[in-house]
Formats: structure tokens, C-alpha cells, sequence
């Protein structure tokens, strides 16, 4: 309907877990592959793909994956329950590079318990892992997470604000986890391999535009 009515080149599915279910998502890739030549983008998690799954969404047009991956810090991971090892996430990344599928990560900054060593092993990792788009989130307590009643009974907020709480502790304030974001965010798009690959892929003079402006 979209791409008949609206002429939408592509599509992005929004969702935390587009490849929870593996046989209903391969089967839904050739499905997508018989009906329409269009390209998508969705959300999910570093150890809900493997090279099979991956082929088929790449043969059905998926462009890009977008992967919450949270933080570098194995401790920080573990706090929050993601369930997910930085091992599973180099691999993960490793696949999707090999079958022609970009890749997005988001990172979180200021979590309860981090440190701002923490946060420096988040940018290291993401170093490592070389998106091809990358976001730095200051972290948010929201009402009704583990995490906000800790942030509430600990007097861990900084700001608060539409029932949102931002975190302070000892190591860091919400200034701070600002300065970071922007840093991480700088650095990050200035490295040399970072840059490569956003040149291979978008051309030179729009890489140099964006670096400017950063």
C-alpha cells in the first residue's frame, strides 16, 4: 500500500526484536522478496541473527539493522539485563558486514553504577565495532523500570523533568554526560576508518559537509 499509493522507497520497521521469531522472519523475507523490490531497515537484537537469516533478509532488501547495544562495559550489560555479551555483538556486527548489511548501534551514557571509565570502554567498543551510524543517548530513568526506583530512592536525579529522571552520581552530572555525548559523538565520526567507510559509501564531499558541521 505504501509503495503502491505513496511511492515509498523504503521501509523502516520499528520494533525491539524484528528477528525474535527466526522461521516467521525468513518466511516474511521471501514473501517481501516475491511481492516488492523496496528497501527496509529494522531493529533487533546481536544474538537473534546468524548468517543464514541474514542472507535472506539481505536477498529481501534489508539495508540496514539497528542494534541497541547499550554500553562496552560487561558489568554496566549485566546491571542492565541485557542479556547480551560484547563477544555476540563484535560477531553479530562481523555477519551483517559480511552480507552486505549496514549497520546502526546506539549506546547509552550515565547509566545508575556507571563510571565515567565505563563510559570511555562504551566509545573503545564502538571504536571497535566501526557502525556505519552511531548514537550516544544519555540515559533516562523511566517510571516503572528497576532502574527508576533506584534512580528515585538513591536521590540519583539530576533533572527532572515530564516525569523523566536524568542521572547524577559521584563521577558524573548531567552537564557532564552533555560534554561526552558531544565529544563521543565528534570523535567518533573523525576517526580514520570511520571516515573511510562513510566516503566508500556516500562520496567524499558529503562525508567532509557532515564532519564540518559536527
Amino acid at each position: 500500500h505504501l509503495v503502491n499509493k505513496y511511492g515509498s522507497q523504503g521501509i523502516y520497521f520499528i520494533g525491539d526484536n524484528f528477528t525474535i521469531n527466526k522461521k516467521r522472519t525468513i518466511e516474511f523475507c521471501r514473501l517481501l522478496k516475491s511481492e516488492l523490490d523496496i528497501e527496509w531497515i529494522c531493529d533487533t537484537r546481536a544474538d537473534l541473527v546468524s548468517r543464514d537469516l541474514l542472507k535472506e533478509m539481505r536477498a529481501a532488501g534489508c539495508r540496514t539493522i539497528w542494534f541497541g547495544v547499550e554500553s562496552g562495559s560487561p558489568h554496566i550489560l549485566k546491571k542492565l539485563n541485557k542479556g547480551v555479551s560484547l563477544e555476540q555483538t563484535v560477531k553479530a556486527f562481523k555477519l551483517c558486514i559480511e552480507e552486505g548489511i549496514q549497520l546502526s548501534c546506539s549506546l547509552m551514557l550515565g547509566i545508575p553504577g556507571e563510571t565515567v571509565s565505563d563510559m570511555k570502554a562504551t566509545f573503545n567498543f564502538a571504536k571497535k565495532l566501526n557502525p556505519d551510524w552511531i548514537h550516544f543517548n544519555i540515559f533516562v530513568a523511566y517510571p516503572g523500570s528497576v532502574l527508576y526506583d533506584e534512580v528515585i530512592k538513591n536521590g540519583l536525579y539530576d533533572r527532572f523533568e515530564d516525569f523523566v529522571a536524568y542521572v547524577k552520581t559521584n563521577d558524573f552530572d548531567y552537564n557532564l554526560l552533555l560534554k561526552l555525548q558531544r565529544k563521543f559523538l565528534r570523535d567518533f565520526h573523525r576517526l580514520p576508518k570511520s571516515i573511510l567507510r562513510k566516503i566508500m559509501r556516500d562520496g567524499f564531499l558529503a562525508v567532509l559537509r557532515r564532519n564540518l558541521e559536527i
